[in-house]
C-alpha cells in the first residue's frame, strides 16, 4: 500500500475532529510557507549563521583600514 493509499484509507475511518485538526495543520502550513519569501528565508539564514554571531561577538571585524594602501596590481594580458 503507498502512502496516499494509507492516507486516504485513514482519512475515511476518521472521526470529524480529527479531519478538523488535519486541515487546520494543513491550512497553516500552507500559509507560513506561502508568505516567506527567498529574500526572508536568505536573510534569517545569514543573521543566524555562525559568521553573523562571530561578528556581533567581535571576534570577527570586517571594517575597511583605510591606512593600508590598495594593491593596484593590474595583470597583464597574455
Amino acid at each position: 500500500m503507498t502512502l496516499k493509499e494509507s492516507v486516504l484509507q485513514g482519512i475515511e475511518t476518521a472521526d470529524d475532529k480529527l479531519l478538523e485538526d488535519l486541515l487546520q495543520l494543513i491550512r497553516s502550513r500552507t500559509t507560513q510557507k506561502s508568505t516567506l519569501t527567498l529574500s526572508d528565508t536568505i536573510v534569517d539564514f545569514f543573521r543566524n549563521s555562525p559568521l553573523a554571531e562571530a561578528i556581533n561577538s567581535g571576534e570577527l571585524d570586517l571594517s575597511h583600514n583605510r591606512t593600508i594602501e590598495a594593491d593596484r596590481t593590474i595583470a597583464e594580458p597574455v
